[in-house]
């Protein structure tokens, strides 16, 4: 059923076309329903299982350099094709969108996560001598140690 309802010229008295117009308001907009569209507040979503950074064969974790690189060469693939590069165009934004959203919540983390330079040291254990050893084997002291080196 469709929620137009004309003024003139419809066979239905006032009262009739009062009555479908208050049908229409309770089920949503008339426009909507018509043409197929969403629920009023309701987000267009995309089809389940597309990610954009697989159609660009990245990881998630990719730098700009590398999501460039891959929106260069979709764009080369598909330059003939105006459909493919409108979606080509809308997942290069969705992965910057994702990448800013990701920024802005903290949730990116360094490639490097510590440096090995930037570790304290460790402290060196001294060597000991196990006991069934230490008649038979003695430890160099200092001095000796020293001259060696």
């Amino acid at each position: 059923m469709s929620c137009f309802v004309p003024n003139a010229g419809s066979g239905l008295s006032a009262a009739g076309r009062s009555a479908r117009r208050r049908t229409c308001e309770r089920k949503g907009n008339g426009v909507q329903m018509i043409f197929g569209g969403a629920a009023k507040g309701a987000e267009p979503s995309q089809s389940p299982g597309s990610n954009p950074y697989r159609m660009f064969g990245i990881t998630e974790d990719a730098d700009y350099e590398e999501v460039e690189s891959a929106y260069r060469r979709m764009c080369a693939k598909y330059a003939e094709d105006p459909k493919m590069m409108m979606k080509v165009e809308i997942n290069k934004e969705a992965i910057m969108e994702d990448r800013l959203q990701k920024r802005m919540k903290g949730l990116t983390t360094p490639k490097v996560k510590e440096s090995p330079f930037e570790r304290k040291p460790m402290k060196k254990k001294r060597f000991v001598v196990p006991k069934f050893l230490r008649g038979i084997v003695q430890l160099p002291d200092r001095a000796h140690l020293r001259r060696v080196r």
